[in-house]
């Protein structure tokens, strides 16, 4: 029988991933490749730039501007306080 504190938690990492993915929609193709990148490969700032097409500051700026969206998205959802 499964713990029933490991169910809850599961049910609470699959809610904030469809929150994430729904977030993620929001994003422009290029900025989600930018993010997906980053977080999801563990890309360098180099690396993203040399693939999207632009420099090492605009992916920091844009990474920068993607993580507050994210967090005002995140408030909204009532998931971050």
């Amino acid at each position: 029988i499964a713990d029933q504190k490991n169910i809850e938690e599961e049910i609470e990492v699959r809610e904030l991933a469809c929150i994430i993915e729904s977030f993620l929609d929001t994003l422009t193709i290029e900025n989600r490749v930018i993010f997906m990148r980053r977080y999801a490969y563990a890309d360098t700032y180099a690396d993203i730039a040399k693939c999207v097409g632009i420099s090492e500051k605009n992916v920091s700026v844009r990474l920068t501007l993607i993580r507050q969206k994210m967090k005002q998205f995140l408030i909204e959802s009532e998931v971050f306080v």
